[in-house]
């Protein structure tokens, strides 16, 4: 019995790190979709039809023709493969177009997540600190309340310590915005 628990936890600890693993979710995922969409198209009565689809398909692919069959299918393959790498850098140039500095709006600096906002003069405002583990929301503190000259940014949610600064909160935030006005002028924040 104590085995059979043993193995029990084991199997739902393996299951949990496969549902969180970033590519067996998606897989997981597709299989539920597929299955779902296999018992819809039974409900709904579309099963004749895609039969009939795919019979169609398949009496054409053996169909004699002036042209092999497997040439007109890698043409077929070729030209879906030009429309989508044309599609994609289409995307691209119009994505570069439209990504100016405005949209550099997060960042990790001096160990923190920073957040902020732009206004319509281009200055930033609203700068907020996160965890950049667990992306908790966090705020300076004291390192010692008798001298509130040395803050420190401690993660309240997984308590990660994000470092200790000699200087109040508001030179270290102009500090970090300076950064992030550097890393504008030098085209760097392309880059994270």
């Amino acid at each position: 019995m104590v085995t059979m628990l043993s193995d029990l936890r084991g199997t739902v600890s393996a299951i949990k790190k496969i549902w969180h693993d970033p590519v067996w979710s998606k897989v997981i995922a597709g299989v539920l979709l597929a299955a779902g969409g296999m018992i819809v198209a039974y409900l709904a009565g579309w099963w004749p039809s895609i039969g009939n689809f795919f019979g169609t398909v398949a009496t054409f692919a053996v169909r004699r023709s002036s042209v092999p069959i497997w040439i007109l299918a890698l043409l077929v393959i070729a030209a879906a493969m030009l429309v989508v790498v044309t599609g994609f850098i289409v995307w691209r140039i119009l994505y570069a177009a439209a990504l100016d500095w405005r949209s550099y709006v997060s960042d990790e600096i001096f160990g923190i997540r920073w957040r902020w906002k732009y206004d319509s003069g281009g200055n930033i405002y609203d700068l907020q600190s996160f965890c950049p583990a667990c992306d908790y929301q966090t705020f300076a503190s004291w390192v010692d309340p008798f001298i509130p000259r040395f803050i420190k940014y401690v993660c309240d949610d997984c308590g990660r310590e994000l470092g200790q600064f000699d200087g109040t909160e508001t030179e270290y935030q102009d500090l970090v915005v300076r950064k992030i006005h550097q890393k504008i002028r030098t085209d760097k924040w392309r880059n994270r």
